[in-house]
């Protein structure tokens, strides 16, 4: 049996308007996520959705988070659902 994963989303909010998406999203790319997309927040705000299997290491999804929010423009990373995978 192989090892456990879980699946993690993460909401990933650029800094301000000024922060071109698509660029953040090449960047976000060289993770191998799952699927990725954008959300509007408000006022022409958007977010990006990213969806990562991860192995079930304890602080493994946390530790990624980390890794998305040293990239140049990204102001906060939420992890907004994880479950288990099959």
């Amino acid at each position: 049996m192989g090892q456990a994963t879980v699946i993690v989303t993460y909401k990933i909010t650029p800094e301000g308007l000024e922060v071109n998406l698509d660029k953040l999203q090449k960047e976000l790319e060289k993770f191998q996520p799952q699927k990725m997309e954008i959300e509007p927040i408000a006022f022409g705000l958007n977010a990006i959705i990213m969806v990562k299997v991860l192995p079930e290491i304890e602080g493994e999804a946390d530790r990624f988070a980390e890794k998305i929010q040293s990239i140049k423009g990204v102001q906060t990373v939420d992890i907004i659902e994880m479950t288990r995978g099959l």
